[in-house]
């Protein structure tokens, strides 16, 4: 008796192959998007963070209520290190506008990545 499979028993393994393929790859792909996603949004919560940091420290200038913080500042102040895209690995670009100084403040981020930019 001859040991091994048949033509039908290869391609219904084949086709069940594929099907779980169909299946599996998009959702994965979904998946791994969202958590770049998320990556960036703590990125850019660390950015507000760091910002807050350098406001109460710096003492940085104020202009018509409002304080723009660079990335570049943050990071020479040593607040953050260099911020890179999550896909390709290039450096981003970021900074914070701080603006309703007269009350609590609003903390707004911009994150711009190859990949991502703040919406």
């Amino acid at each position: 008796m001859k040991k091994g499979f048949t033509l039908v028993e290869l391609l219904a393994a084949i086709a069940i192959v594929m099907l779980l393929g169909v299946l599996v790859v998009p959702k994965t792909i979904q998946i791994i998007n969202e958590s770049k996603t998320k990556g960036y949004k703590e990125v850019e919560n660390r950015l507000v963070e760091a910002a807050g940091k350098y406001v109460v420290e710096q003492a940085p200038p104020v202009v018509d209520n409002t304080i723009t913080i660079t990335k570049e500042q943050l990071i020479e102040k040593r607040y953050i290190s260099e911020i890179y895209d999550f896909t390709d690995g290039t450096v981003c670009s970021a900074y914070v506008v701080i603006s309703n100084l007269d009350s609590n403040g609003i903390y707004t981020p911009h994150l711009s990545c190859n990949n991502y930019t703040t919406q």
